[in-house]
């Protein structure tokens, strides 16, 4: 009863917000958008621009992968990975508390949904390489048997991983990987908590009576 009847969010309540707004603030380069003169095409596209750009650059580095460090594939993946899962934490807990992203003006819910599925091409990319350039993804997670061999099995394995949570033929025989696995799963079902409400409203605006022409 005493739950029931407090007033306003607990210590607890308002301390979890806190992790994702200060790992987003502090460690993101998508802020740097903050420091470019306002009112202007390129601080008003930043961010388009931003995980474009990073789209394009995994796409390159799973490509022509032979040609970089692993270092350095390490660390482009990796923090591009992290990136998206700290920015749709934040998105979940913190931004999207304040006014949800599905509620309103149509044309941002369908900018939101395209700037999601441009994340989740990202994800399904950023993890391929890792997955690739880990050499612990084997069949049957038997580390005598073969592994990925090709970017087409990293991406069929990463696909595999984000939308069915399911590994299939191949699976990881080393804990780090599996903790990666875990990792684009956990960031999966935040895509979905956001993107089937968006759906919903969209559908829902689209159908709405009271918006539909009259009949004749």
């Amino acid at each position: 009863m005493k739950w029931i009847l407090r007033r306003g969010p607990t210590l607890l309540e308002k301390f979890i917000p806190i992790i994702p707004t200060s790992l987003y603030w502090c460690t993101s380069f998508s802020n740097i958008g903050l420091f470019l003169k306002p009112g202007t095409p390129r601080q008003k596209n930043f961010n388009d621009l931003y995980a474009g750009a990073f789209g394009i650059a995994l796409s390159c580095l799973l490509w022509w992968r032979w040609s970089v460090p692993t270092c350095a594939l390490w660390a482009v993946a990796g923090y591009r990975a992290y990136d998206i899962l700290v920015y749709r934490l934040y998105f979940l807990l913190v931004k999207g508390q304040k006014k949800r992203p599905w509620e309103g003006n149509p044309d941002k819910v369908k900018r939101g949904i395209a700037f999601a599925l441009v994340n989740s091409y990202e994800i399904v990319v950023a993890y391929a390489i890792m997955y690739l350039i880990s050499g612990h993804i084997v069949q049957g997670g038997c580390k005598f048997n073969p592994g990925l061999s090709s970017r087409t099995a990293a991406l069929y394995f990463s696909l595999v991983t984000m939308f069915t949570f399911g590994p299939g033929d191949f699976s990881p025989n080393k804990d780090s990987m599996r903790w990666v696995m875990m990792l684009q799963m956990a960031t999966s079902v935040l895509f979905l908590i956001f993107i089937i409400p968006a759906l919903i409203s969209l559908f829902s605006a689209n159908t709405d009576p009271e918006s539909a022409p009259e009949g004749r």
